[in-house]
């Protein structure tokens, strides 16, 4: 796993350094990561820790106005990963995510009409 990415998830983890967040989005944007990558670096990770992992990277990226990066977003393939492992009983976390994300193709990678 590439050495910035995991410096970005602890950050997003731990939810408290928005500085050393922004900056480490300075040297390679969060979405430029693979799906692999992200799947590695969020592997050992339970439901819960998953699902608030998902929603602190939501929510560190509005607050710091990050680029989502549209199509090729990292929550794509956490929350696939997410619902392959666990299970995401009444959509609760999809409905989370659709309600709070400022990206349309979050979180299954098809453009959703927001209300």
């Amino acid at each position: 796993m590439p050495e910035n990415l995991k410096k970005m998830v602890a950050l997003i983890v731990d939810g408290s350094n928005d500085d050393l967040f922004i900056e480490l989005q300075r040297i390679k944007k969060m979405h430029s990561y693979s799906d692999y990558e992200w799947l590695e670096a969020t592997s050992q990770m339970n439901k819960e820790s998953l699902e608030s992992f998902i929603k602190k990277l939501i929510m560190m990226r509005k607050r710091n106005s990050s680029h989502t990066g549209g199509s090729v977003s990292p929550v794509r393939w956490l929350y696939s990963q997410y619902k392959n492992s666990f299970e995401d009983i009444n959509n609760s976390l999809y409905d989370w995510i659709v309600q709070n994300s400022e990206n349309s193709y979050e979180p299954t990678g098809s453009a959703i009409n927001r209300r």
